[in-house]
């Protein structure tokens, strides 16, 4: 996205690093550690797969122990950025890192890892406010997700009369079970 341009690094009163793009700044120069452990306390729930929006300068997630956690960050530059100026050796190991060029990316990435977990989705508020375009479209797509996986439908599959699509069938009942629908089949060859 081209930040790399119009990022500051200023130091915090503590002498560790932040970064300012496009005038946005991290909630706070004075106490990241803190914000963090505050931000990661209001998780509601750390025992479903957690999905954070936005990388920052990582403060966030040092804080933040739920399992497993997906971080989304749609600008390569900010995140290069914030590995050049801060070692964040130890979050990269508790992390899985996404850097879509599309919201889709994410839905299909998440689609293919969690088919029927819900998700924890917390979002990273200097991130948000930085690209809201990105994450106002995932959030939807995300909160539309989430509806379509509360909606168990029951599906009647009609296997074929004979023929080698009978497989076919077979797998196409497999995969609506593993989406949660209820799903019974049909024998037609009688």
């Amino acid at each position: 996205m081209g930040s790399r341009e119009r990022l500051a690094v200023p130091q915090r009163r503590a002498g560790d690093p932040v970064f300012r793009a496009r005038n946005i700044t991290p909630p706070t120069l004075y106490d990241q550690e803190a914000e963090a452990s505050q931000w990661a306390a209001s998780t509601p729930d750390t025992t479903r797969p957690c999905v954070v929006l936005g990388f920052g300068n990582g403060y966030h997630l040092e804080g933040l122990h739920a399992g497993p956690v997906i971080v989304v960050e749609p600008d390569v530059g900010l995140l290069r950025k914030a590995l050049e100026v801060r070692d964040l050796t130890a979050v990269l190991r508790r992390v899985e890192l996404l850097c879509p060029e599309t919201p889709q990316q994410v839905i299909d990435h998440l689609t293919q890892r969690f088919p029927t977990q819900d998700l924890t989705v917390l979002g990273h508020p200097p991130s948000l406010r930085l690209h809201p375009t990105f994450f106002n479209e995932l959030t939807g797509r995300l909160e539309a997700r989430k509806r379509l996986t509360e909606f168990r439908l029951k599906i009647l599959v009609v296997d074929p009369v004979y023929g080698g699509s009978l497989p076919i069938a077979q797998y196409c009942s497999r995969a609506l079970q593993a989406l949660g629908h209820d799903v019974a089949s049909f024998d037609s060859s009688q």
